[in-house]
């Protein structure tokens, strides 16, 4: 473990620091920290906690508190005077992914989560570095492409008294101590020579840390939620999300029951998928974990047995006793899944009046485009209505709960035409936090309109081989867009929404000031006003958002904080940049904290423009050939569709040079830079590794040729290849 605290050595550079990494250096803006010279401040932080009037001292739990209501009782920012709100203090960052976890605040100290098991923290008065923890790396030589590609992913961390924890994406979980950012334990979660990885803020609650894991959806391992103790690390319990091979026992009963639902001999075909790869809530009240398990792999039907029925526990909500890890009860929200319906996004349990009593429920606005409300002590369905256009499901049956898909948008039974499916691969929304106000009883849901259109003949949705960029052109059914809804959980009825320019945007905050905060990851941070959705204020942060805000009272001065990057610390900014991040600005990863009456400013970041290709054009053959391999190798989870990958250490292989694009042998089959994380492809043949090439190469020329159009006068150097 090395540890850089700035009192001790100073604020290292960023090329130190990314040398340190292993990563290519580059050159960025030095910090601005407009209040660095202020007097120290005696802080006190107001959360809501519990759907009670409750004051705490910090901001210690994502969400604000248990439930995850992103919300607070703060009103000294409100609708009146949000438009005097200015930024108080920038804090560049030294790391270089744009950060995409909530940050949290305990003992006047910000912390945020960063791929690879780092955290940073932040003076939260001056946005000074106070420390940052990187974990040592250990010898990658056989890591699976699911741990290395962990290791570039984090969103999030959870903090106790005493302890940050943090997963490092390759199977490990840190216990980092709050005062000095030096290691108090390590855990060991998963194998990272097997396809695991970790890449989800932990959760905590009665003294343990809870956290899943992902297997890449490659129906390879089965997946598991672990308990560890906060205090030591010491193991508390697992419980697994897929049955295994009956002749060696069920672990318990719930596995038991689920070996029956995926059909005849299915140990012998694998049971893979069923990942809890994100969503996770504690109730502090019932004691239960709440669990958003994802779909079953592979994803397309015709590869699962034909005689599997629900597939549990895949796209169900699960819930277990926190204290044991024992089930208590699921809900399945997608049957016969071929169209990644995952049971994620934000498990609020809270107390709501349903039909003129109270009752304690669970609320999600799901990945398949269902806001499910859902009794949080039995799982008994209560409603279910569509948030945003589906056009592969028609409706929740009230008597069952059973999603009704359309026959005619089953895929898998008519392979001889091509479908738009809206949700589409991505969902109707991802990881990105929305928010519960208990006093307006409205829920705010970041999400999108994002189709996907899929050749069955070719692949299916969850193999890359769908058109994820269908629309965006013009003219299509389902236009690409992102939403902030506001939604009533009682009356299942949309209040408001607002359109954004690209789909996936930042996570929500609400507070009582009847305002929500948003940012946009085409560069803008919003607020609104909570009852109408009304624009009240608006400021360019001139990068990308997708983190959620938090806001903290310091000695009576209310801030509002949020993160700014590229947002490549998570998946879809890497494998959708056009759609994921801001297109003009190269943003460095940066916390941002603004007050009423803040001045600061911050300068643009434009993106370089597209250098002149360093090899001739490919035929097309070649070209198509290797798209293919790329696709089917998942390249594309680092360095995204069509090679587009573009920043945060990961290069763009696009603007590799010629010497580098003529030794991919090495780097591919041999694993030359395997310990960078880039691993090993020993198995590809040698004409693979050309028409690999030939793609990358003819991919640069295509996003060359259309800047050049765009800007035919712009100089992009004179020593590339000709076409």
């Amino acid at each position: 473990m090395r540890l850089i605290a700035n009192h001790f050595l100073g604020r290292p550079s960023m090329g130190a620091l990314l040398l340190a990494l292993g990563l290519p250096g580059t050159a960025v803006a030095a910090t601005n920290q407009a209040d660095a010279t202020a007097e120290p401040l005696a802080i006190g932080y107001v959360m809501w906690q519990n759907d009670r009037d409750k004051t705490a001292s910090e901001w210690v739990i994502a969400g604000g508190n248990h439930s995850q209501f992103q919300f607070s009782q703060l009103d000294r920012i409100n609708d009146t005077n949000v438009n005097k709100l200015g930024l108080a203090w920038v804090a560049d960052l030294p790391v270089v992914e744009g950060l995409v976890g909530s940050p949290l605040v305990r003992d006047g100290l910000v912390f945020q989560g960063a791929p690879g098991g780092r955290i940073v923290a932040n003076d939260v008065r001056t946005g000074k570095l106070a420390w940052l923890f990187e974990p040592e790396v250990p010898d990658r030589t056989n890591y699976s492409l699911v741990s290395l590609w962990a290791t570039r992913v984090n969103r999030g961390l959870a903090i106790d008294e005493t302890n940050a924890f943090i997963p490092s994406g390759d199977c490990r979980l840190f216990a980092v101590n709050l005062k000095t950012g030096k290691q108090s334990w390590e855990a060991q979660i998963c194998d990272p020579t097997k396809d695991y990885g970790n890449v989800a803020a932990p959760r905590i609650g009665g003294g343990m840390v809870f956290i899943g894991n992902s297997n890449g959806e490659f129906g390879t391992q089965r997946t598991s939620i672990d308990a560890f103790d906060a205090a030591t690390g010491r193991h508390v319990w697992r419980f697994y999300t897929t049955p295994g091979d009956p002749s060696k026992g069920f672990e318990n009963d719930a596995m038991k029951m689920a070996s029956t639902t995926w059909g005849k001999e299915y140990w012998k075909k694998g049971v893979g998928g069923a990942a809890p790869w994100e969503s996770m809530t504690y109730d502090e009240e019932l004691g239960l974990l709440y669990i958003g398990i994802g779909n079953p792999s592979p994803l397309d039907p015709r590869a699962r047995l034909p005689d599997a029925g629900d597939e549990l526990f895949s796209n169900s909500i699960l819930a277990l006793d926190a204290r044991t890890g024992k089930y208590v009860w699921h809900y399945k929200e997608t049957g016969e899944d071929g169209f990644d319906g995952d049971a994620m996004g934000t498990l609020t349990p809270v107390d709501l009046e349903i039909k003129g009593q109270s009752r304690r429920v669970l609320i999600q606005a799901a990945k398949n485009g269902f806001f499910y409300v859902i009794d949080a002590k039995s799982g008994k369905f209560i409603s279910a209505e569509k948030y945003i256009p589906n056009n592969w499901a028609d409706h929740v049956d009230p008597k069952t709960g059973r999603m009704i898909m359309r026959p005619e948008m089953k895929y898998w039974d008519n392979p001889e035409k091509t479908y738009i499916n809206q949700p589409g691969w991505m969902g109707a929304r991802s990881f990105t936090a929305m928010a519960y106000n208990p006093s307006l009883k409205l829920v705010f849901i970041p999400s999108f309109i994002w189709p996907t259109k899929i050749d069955p003949a070719v692949g299916n949705m969850s193999s890359g081989d769908g058109d994820i960029y269908y629309g965006t052109r013009a003219g299509e059914e389902y236009r690409t867009k992102g939403q902030l809804i506001a939604w009533d959980p009682i009356a299942q009825k949309e209040r408001w929404h607002v359109d954004h320019l690209l789909p996936m945007n930042g996570g929500v905050l609400s507070t009582e000031g009847n305002l929500v905060f948003q940012g946009t990851v085409d560069g803008t941070f919003n607020a609104y006003a909570a009852e109408t959705g009304k624009l009240l204020w608006s400021f360019n942060v001139h990068g990308s958002i997708l983190a959620p805000p938090i806001t903290v009272d310091v000695d009576g001065e209310q801030f509002v904080l949020v993160p700014v990057g590229d947002g490549t610390a998570t998946t879809a900014a890497n494998t959708y940049q056009r759609l994921v991040r801001n297109p003009l600005e190269k943003s460095p990863s940066r916390l941002l904290a603004f007050k009423l009456g803040g001045t600061g400013t911050i300068a643009p970041s434009p993106v370089a423009p597209f250098p002149r290709p360093s090899l001739p054009r490919q035929p097309d053959a070649d070209a198509k050939r290797g798209e293919r391999v790329f696709t089917q190798q998942a390249c594309w989870l680092c360095h995204g569709h069509s090679a587009e990958k573009r920043g945060s250490g990961i290069p763009d292989l696009r603007q590799a040079s010629s010497n580098s694009l003529n030794s991919l042998d090495a780097i591919v089959v041999k694993g030359a830079f395997i310990q960078s994380g880039m691993p090993a492809f020993p198995h590809l043949k040698a004409n693979e590794v050309k028409d690999i090439r030939a793609f990358i190469v003819n991919e640069a020329w295509t996003a060359y040729d259309a800047e050049q159009k765009k800007n035919p006068k712009q100089v992009t150097g004179s020593k590339g290849a000709k076409p």
